[in-house]
């Protein structure tokens, strides 16, 4: 089971076109000189209720920084 998720792509490979926070991708970075998310509550808000959260996380799973699916790096 494990071993078929590290190899995992999202279903949709425009997953992004549905995602709640389409166009405010800033609020998902790390401040590069701090390291601290300085809107990560409402990135979570917004991860919380996306209907493709689960293809976020897919997507996001080799990425070093970044809230993927409600997911903080």
């Amino acid at each position: 089971m494990i071993s078929a998720l590290i190899g995992a792509q999202p279903e949709d490979s425009k997953w992004y076109e549905k995602a709640l926070c389409q166009g405010k991708w800033e609020i998902f970075d790390e401040d590069t000189e701090t390291g601290e998310y300085p809107h990560l509550e409402e990135a979570l808000e917004y991860c919380m209720f996306c209907p493709v959260k689960s293809d976020c996380r897919i997507a996001g799973r080799k990425e070093v920084t970044g809230i993927w699916g409600g997911v903080v790096k």
